[in-house]
């Protein structure tokens, strides 16, 4: 039957025999399946293309050559567990406990923004800067530099999903102790001649875009005296109620907030603080919204 009849494969060009292994565009032989799958998922593979299968395998072919040496540590070089049958997981090139893994997975960090896999060295520098992380906000020294150093916003697909997810990158994870130390005296200096510019009795929120409510219905479109401010705090902290300065075209209007809530999702209080990115709401008619912006 030609459906068992042997085949080429597209990746590394040897005769195969029956259905191959499937992935997006076709099928490759067990060979190169066994080569990819140190690399990617079982669920990755499906999604990517014969190409890309082909360039990774040569990519990583020292790693993949390698695997036969390849020895569990006594301890996982992110964190220090001891590491045993149960709670290790196998990365192309090492061995992770179970939780640090986990950790990655949810901040959506296993793997790079174009879906190439990460080394463990790459993965344990990312587990130790979220680390740094979570102490900084513990101890409140990361708020006090988002003024220098906001959270830069991007974009991530996970294989075999069509909608990208949101993304922050922290840069104060590549600072080094000695810049973060300069970073905090920089913040201040920075701080203190926009309270000399503004003044410091209401936070400023800078505009990115404007949007406005509306609902769709039989008869149309109806619009609402309720605005949606996308923008970030340039100095103090915004919550629900406060009045603010609207910083737009070098001009600066007064106004009071309805509603606050940050891009990052991070903070679940109604309210933005310095130097982060988040959604203003105003009701009623305002002083800032100019023709062509909605």
């Amino acid at each position: 039957m030609a459906l068992f009849a042997p085949k080429r494969c597209p990746v590394c060009g040897n005769e195969y025999k029956g259905l191959g292994n499937v992935c997006e565009g076709g099928s490759i032989c067990s060979d190169c399946y066994k080569k990819i799958r140190v690399l990617y998922s079982e669920d990755d593979i499906m999604y990517m293309s014969i190409d890309h299968i082909a360039e990774q395998i040569e990519k990583f072919a020292d790693i993949i050559a390698a695997q036969d040496e390849k020895q569990m540590p006594g301890e996982c070089p992110a964190c220090g567990r001891k590491l045993h049958m149960l709670n290790r997981i196998e990365t192309m090139d090492g061995f992770l406990c179970s939780s640090c893994c986990q950790k990655l997975r949810d901040a959506s960090l296993h793997k790079k923004e174009n879906l190439e896999p990460m080394t463990t060295a790459e993965m344990v520098g990312l587990l130790k800067n979220m680390q740094s992380r979570e102490e900084r906000a513990e101890s409140g020294s990361a708020d006090e530099l988002r003024i220098l150093y906001p959270l830069l916003h991007t974009k991530t697909l996970i294989a075999g999903e069509d909608v990208p997810h949101d993304l922050w990158i922290d840069p104060l994870d590549e600072l080094s102790q000695g810049e973060l130390d300069h970073a905090k005296n920089s913040a201040q200096a920075l701080r203190a001649e926009r309270i000399e510019k503004y003044g410091a009795h209401r936070a400023v929120f800078e505009v990115d875009e404007i949007s406005k409510k509306y609902t769709t219905g039989k008869r149309g479109i109806k619009y609402y005296n309720v605005f949606f401010i996308r923008g970030r705090t340039l100095l103090g902290n915004l919550s629900k109620g406060d009045a603010v300065y609207i910083q737009r075209q070098d001009r600066l209007y007064n106004a009071q907030v309805s509603n606050a809530s940050e891009s990052c999702g991070q903070n679940k209080k109604q309210q933005i603080r310095e130097g982060f990115e988040g959604e203003l709401t105003f009701e009623g008619p305002v002083d800032f919204i100019f023709p062509g912006d909605i």
